[in-house]
């Protein structure tokens, strides 16, 4: 609803949204009339982009940190010899660098233009980019196949959705842009992501980590009844660390008020430090025991908020959502694993296939 516009949510909520903040960057907030699964939100956008009237558009998972393949660029001078400036060098040109932007308009001209032998075009759905964590949407291939089946609300939709797609004979393809991460947690200071040479190293708390550290201390505590005292030189008290486990507290990095803007160089060591730290928090966020879903019972906070859910209901209720919606697609399709169209099915066999499995 209007909850967040109107700054009702705190920032314990685990649907609060800093709609000044992302005012002041430029960012157009759409504000749904309620909660939608993934399959609505896909089929909003499709909506909207009809609306808007345009032929196609680019959407990305909101927990995923995208950039630019420096590491290659840098890989391909290297082996010219060919030396990469400073920004501070009156010499340097960046003109043969190809950014992840540059990379996916690219993918999209070269999904719009007509094929040259025959001037047809092409018959194309989706490019990734990394899977879904980045994406190009064909607004017509979606809505001639009838969109997205929103009686398979989150796991399984994307397999019943890009399996239509094939059917229809159009086109998906996976195409390299750069590197998307797919992360749990935050990243202590984003400067880092504007490539100056006056941010911080890149860093982040791992929430696996401090979980388990708190469970140790808090099995502790219970058997000698003593306080959970401070780890290291933290000024952080064992209150906030258990706030922080629970999704609702970011620490920031330790920054200068005012800095001078100065550009970082292409491949840096900083850069090569921030790929780092993200391909850890990656592997954190696939390696927690809870599995890589965790923010709807992470994040306890805003009860007694507008529109308030007990995070522990919210997400049993989600993942048994999430069940109901591969019940559908096994009985929609007679399967239960994503192959069906190299299994011969086509649309009319939908709810007429019989069970390939035994219970």
């Amino acid at each position: 609803m209007d909850a967040n516009a109107r700054a009702r949510l705190s920032l314990q909520n685990p649907f609060f949204l800093n709609h000044t903040r992302l005012n002041l960057l430029g960012v157009h907030i759409i504000v749904t009339p309620t909660l939608l699964t993934f399959a609505q939100l896909q089929n909003f956008y499709l909506w909207h982009a009809i609306q808007s009237k345009w032929p196609h558009y680019f959407w990305s998972h909101m927990d995923v940190v995208a950039v630019s393949f420096e590491d290659q660029y840098a890989a391909a001078h290297e082996k010219s010899g060919v030396p990469i400036l400073p920004p501070a060098d009156p010499k340097h040109d960046y003109s043969d660098f190809t950014s992840l932007y540059a990379n996916c308009v690219s993918a999209l001209r070269e999904a719009t233009t007509p094929t040259p032998q025959t001037g047809d075009p092409i018959r194309w759905a989706m490019r990734f980019f990394s899977y879904d964590r980045l994406a190009l949407v064909n607004v017509a291939a979606f809505v001639e196949v009838g969109g997205w089946d929103t009686m398979i609300p989150f796991y399984m939709t994307d397999c019943d959705m890009h399996a239509r797609l094939e059917m229809a004979q159009y086109n998906i393809e996976e195409v390299p842009a750069g590197m998307v991460f797919d992360v749990g947690s935050s990243l202590d200071d984003l400067l880092v992501l504007y490539r100056t040479k006056a941010a911080p190293d890149a860093s982040f708390i791992d929430p696996n980590v401090v979980e388990k550290e708190l469970a140790l201390a808090a099995a502790a505590a219970a058997a000698e009844k003593t306080h959970v005292a401070r780890a290291g030189d933290s000024d952080v008290s064992a209150e906030a660390w258990l706030q922080f486990a629970a999704g609702a507290l970011h620490l920031p990095g330790a920054g200068k008020d005012q800095v001078t803007w100065d550009d970082d160089e292409i491949h840096s060591p900083s850069f090569v430090k921030l790929i780092a730290v993200l391909d850890a928090m990656q592997r954190s966020k696939h390696e927690s025991p809870r599995g890589r879903n965790t923010w709807q019972a992470r994040q306890t906070g805003g009860e007694g908020e507008p529109f308030y859910r007990d995070s522990a209901g919210f997400d049993q209720a989600i993942w048994m959502t999430i069940e109901h919606g591969r019940h559908v697609f096994r009985e929609k399709w007679g399967h239960r694993d994503c192959d069906i169209v190299s299994m011969g099915l086509v649309p009319s066999d939908a709810w007429r296939v019989e069970h390939d499995w035994e219970d």
